[in-house]
């Protein structure tokens, strides 16, 4: 996650996995691929271009970070003028619908998460995860979204009270970690 504004890392990157890991069946990403996910240009120079290699070869599943730009999670339900402006749907073709999703591969069941969408109690998210981690699954499952609860970086600032300052951040550690 958060290649973007340093392709050549991300190129590095993408070309040891792409030389080192032949055999793998998929890759992860946790958003932030673009600087602006509006902007087509930097999708195909920060993150297409850099890992075109390793991107040919091994099929990604991406989840939502909030440079890609498809919703402002400042107020939730977005408002009009906060409408989706990315390309990320019409770049990748994902199962489900496309903010969050779920894969089974071999002994694994991916479920990706938008942490730019509300995650408590009641929401549609919510429920699908909630749903998705009581069914069958296959025997490793793992979850994937952008926005970390648990960080010692700059994003893990918190109130006097323990809790995260960053509503992405708040929302998956407050509702997310208990479901897991």
């Amino acid at each position: 996650g958060d290649v973007r504004s340093l392709p050549d890392v991300w190129h590095k990157v993408s070309q040891r996995i792409h030389e080192n890991e032949p055999e793998a069946l998929f890759i992860v990403g946790t958003g932030d691929y673009p600087a602006d996910g509006s902007q087509y240009s930097q999708w195909k120079d920060q993150f297409f271009s850099p890992a075109r290699d390793l991107l040919a070869r091994v099929p990604m599943w991406p989840s939502i970070g909030n440079h890609e730009r498809t919703r402002q999670f400042i107020t939730i339900p977005p408002t009009a003028e906060q409408e989706e402006q990315s390309h990320y749907f019409s770049l990748f073709e994902l199962p489900g619908n496309e903010h969050w999703y779920r894969v089974d591969y071999q002994y694994v069941t991916l479920l990706i998460i938008d942490s730019n969408s509300q995650m408590q109690p009641g929401y549609e998210q919510y429920e699908w995860l909630r749903e998705q981690l009581r069914s069958p699954r296959e025997r490793f499952t793992i979850a994937a979204f952008h926005h970390a609860p648990l960080t010692s970086g700059p994003h893990g600032r918190r109130h006097e009270d323990g809790t995260p300052r960053e509503w992405p951040i708040d929302q998956t550690w407050r509702f997310v970690m208990p479901l897991f």
